[in-house]
């Protein structure tokens, strides 16, 4: 008799861990999605993430890659005009298209002017920050597009340092 009544008890108390592994496993695809959201973090120690984004510096005056956040800098001058203009492009796989992101990058100007100020542009994206001293975040959002790679750019009429970007 206590043999049946143990085994039932065993039966009801298995019936309940199932359902609760069930239900358990349904969550496991957001809670996946929510991890790998975030954050992709690029800097000069890490200018890629293979096949996800990617940083390229042009004309920078100085690019340090080291251990600490603070030994990890692309300095540039103030742009002049297009032609060998100083900038960061950051690069986004579009995988899927259509995808949005939260981008925060961390700048600081080096110098000031009546209207310093950090541009971002790319594809459908047009931004203008007031630049501060020693350093600033700008943040937006972004959607990607349907080519292979989106891009945008950032630069600045004064003297200035970027850090870092990172995606959510």
């Amino acid at each position: 008799m206590k043999v049946t009544k143990t085994t039932r008890m065993l039966a009801a108390a298995s019936a309940v861990i199932t359902v609760i592994v069930i239900v358990g496993l349904s969550r496991v695809p957001s809670f996946a999605q929510v991890r790998f959201k975030a954050g992709l973090t690029m800097s000069a120690n890490q200018p890629y993430i293979a096949d996800k984004v990617k940083l390229q510096f042009y004309a920078p005056t100085e690019v340090m890659a080291g251990g600490e956040a603070y030994e990890n800098y692309a300095s540039f001058p103030p742009y002049k005009n297009a032609v060998g203009q100083a900038m960061v492009r950051l690069g986004i796989k579009n995988t899927p298209p259509g995808q949005s992101y939260a981008v925060d990058c961390l700048v600081g100007a080096s110098g000031s002017l009546p209207k310093s100020e950090f541009e971002m542009s790319g594809d459908g994206l047009f931004l203008k920050f007031p630049a501060t001293t020693p350093s600033q975040h700008l943040t937006f959002k972004y959607q990607t597009k349907s080519t292979p790679w989106s891009w945008i750019t950032i630069s600045a009429n004064v003297g200035w340092t970027f850090h870092s970007c990172e995606l959510k």
